[in-house]
């Protein structure tokens, strides 16, 4: 079983990934994520899963990624902001 759960983790965090990348390069991901981020992750995915099965892997993002801060900076122009965020990684 814990071959199992190791690789389902390993399968959850490389998903995260791809939407935390994607949150970071496309500003209009990143807005929809913060509006409705189940629906934006089963983008990503390229499933309609139930709510329930997405919200494990929105903690993981939301864990690594400031998604209103990305959205904040895009959005009053703050780019060389959002670049230097992105490149030193979230801060609280």
């Amino acid at each position: 079983m814990d071959v199992i759960k190791k690789k389902i983790d390993e399968m959850i965090q490389k998903k995260a990934e791809g939407v935390i990348n994607k949150i970071k390069s496309d500003p209009q991901f990143a807005t929809k994520f913060a509006k409705e981020p189940v629906k934006a992750v089963e983008d990503v995915l390229g499933v309609d899963l139930p709510d329930e099965q997405v919200k494990g892997l929105i903690e993981v993002v939301k864990k690594n990624v400031s998604v209103g801060d990305v959205v904040n900076k895009l959005a009053t122009g703050d780019v060389a902001g959002t670049i230097s965020g992105i490149i030193g990684g979230k801060k609280d």
